[in-house]
């Protein structure tokens, strides 16, 4: 492992659980005294706004991230009974536990796959089933487009029972209403209702297969990657603790100087800066310019990096304090990115775990036997359905996002929080500050509660990998890793 800098309190001599706010040992001025109390009010303050559904809603019809989740799952089940990895007996077992539950929509995508699966007569049943429902009050309609859609697939199954295509009882018109109405509520499903098989568009069905097969293919190609990184990763964690607990995994915090205070003030000032500017974009009469718009928050917000400044600190401090350095081996910086992604992933693993185990139990009270809402982030619906122009701003973006977000929470917030338990030793601190800053950093996020257990699993491992090497860089391409990686998976599965 590296040996500690020299400012390092390992290479002083102190041993790291009695690391103290020393000023005698670097030349700095003295920091005014900060008003953390008043930046916590700011920043819990500021996590309301952005957890207040109402205020920060989008100008377009925003997309039910449920469908988008459903459609995945749907595209993978086909993809399987198209090149038999499993009987279709098999697969038909696999749709109750997710579209035999839920809201009509759900289940009308279960519907339309049973069909697909076991044929027209199975898919008639089902469907006749949930009418049934609906009359009896059993299930609730929440739009009236479901309830129209569930009459369109139940002419298309009694068509295709009867050998009577829908052309001849429907107008041009009508049959392109229906296919639109399909498409929009159940999406790639809808699709796939009009075209079943024995259809005599054969090239558009084909076209559909194909994609189905392609997330297939790409989903079970990137487990397979993912156990063998995963492993590589596992191997890495005890590596990690084993030289932890052995003393030679060294902090590379520098000696705190008791401006913490001051860096939760640039954090909220953060905070307020990016929700501000966000807010601009979303409801000022822009042009359209697309990824300008989008970096502008990111960007501007870091215009808070100039709040240490007018509080009195140096540059040259603030790099120092917030991780912008590159330390004694910068050709390292790389090696360590890499590594921390992998050790990463078994830790994404127990998390996701855990939230599959949070979202059981929160379904047991949504009513109706339906499965616990799961929000999912705002860029996955346009990376999956937009031109590829977009996705590919948008998979910039993403990378992108890595520099602002560990500029905050791994340089100012866990700087803040580092010192603020000192008085505890070394191991509290830094279980605090790596604690609270991966739980700060999960909430405001968009994929909601049960987004937190994912979310927090990865920003501990960047708050170690910041703890010991210091500096914020080697975080920086962990976290553009991440986001690389899930951005790439959605590329590859997309339209």
């Amino acid at each position: 492992m590296d040996s500690p800098s020299a400012d390092s309190p390992a290479a002083n001599g102190s041993p790291l659980d009695s690391m103290q706010v020393d000023s005698m040992q670097v030349d700095r001025p003295t920091p005014p005294r900060g008003s953390v109390w008043l930046a916590w009010l700011v920043i819990l303050a500021t996590i309301g706004v952005i957890l207040f559904p109402g205020l920060l809603k989008q100008k377009l019809e925003a997309v039910d991230p449920s469908i988008i989740l459903l459609e995945i799952q749907a595209r993978y089940l086909v993809g399987a009974s198209t090149v038999s990895f499993d009987g279709k007996e098999q697969l038909k077992n696999q749709l109750a536990p997710v579209f035999g539950k839920g809201s009509l929509r759900q289940r009308l995508i279960g519907a339309v796959l049973l069909g697909e699966l076991m044929g027209p007569g199975e898919a008639a049943t089902s469907l006749s089933d949930l009418e049934q429902q609906v009359q009896d009050g059993r299930l609730t309609v929440d739009q009236e487009d479901d309830r129209k859609a569930l009459g369109l697939l139940q002419q298309i199954q009694a068509g295709l029972i009867e050998k009577t295509p829908l052309s001849d009882s429907q107008s041009d018109e009508e049959l392109a209403t229906g296919r639109a109405l399909l498409a929009k509520r159940l999406g790639w499903v809808g699709k796939l209702a009009y075209l079943p098989p024995g259809s005599p568009d054969r090239a558009e069905r084909e076209q559909l297969l194909a994609h189905a097969q392609r997330t297939l293919f790409v989903m079970v190609g990137t487990f397979g990657l993912a156990a063998v990184a995963a492993a590589v990763g596992f191997l890495l964690q005890i590596l990690w603790w084993v030289f932890a607990a052995s003393g030679r995994l060294k902090s590379g915090i520098p000696p705190l100087s008791g401006d913490g205070a001051i860096y939760a003030e640039t954090f909220a000032a953060w905070m307020v800066l990016f929700v501000v500017l966000n807010l601009a974009l979303m409801y000022l009469p822009l042009p359209k310019w697309g990824l300008v718009w989008v970096l502008i928050p990111q960007i501007g917000s870091l215009g808070a990096l100039a709040w240490p400044l007018f509080r009195g600190l140096r540059w040259s401090d603030v790099r120092q304090d917030l991780g912008l350095t590159l330390g004694e081996q910068p050709w390292s910086i790389p090696f360590i990115g890499v590594g921390a992604y992998l050790s990463a992933l078994p830790v994404l693993g127990l998390a996701m775990v855990v939230t599959a185990l949070l979202m059981a139990f929160m379904s047991q009270f949504a009513g109706n036997g339906e499965a616990a809402a799961t929000p999912i982030h705002p860029i996955v619906e346009p990376i999956l359905r937009g031109n590829w122009t977009l996705r590919l701003q948008l998979l910039f973006v993403a990378v992108f996002a890595a520099v602002p977000e560990e500029i905050m929470f791994r340089g100012a917030l866990y700087r803040h929080l580092r010192e603020a338990k000192t008085q505890f030793g070394y191991i509290c601190g830094v279980a605090f500050a790596a604690i609270l800053s991966s739980f700060v950093f999960a909430v405001i996020h968009p994929q909601g509660l049960f987004g937190i257990p994912i979310l927090m699993s990865l920003a501990m491992v960047f708050a170690l990998v910041r703890e010991w090497r210091g500096s914020i860089y080697p975080v920086m391409i962990t976290h553009a890793l991440v986001n690389a990686g899930t951005s790439t998976l959605l590329l590859l599965i997309a339209d």
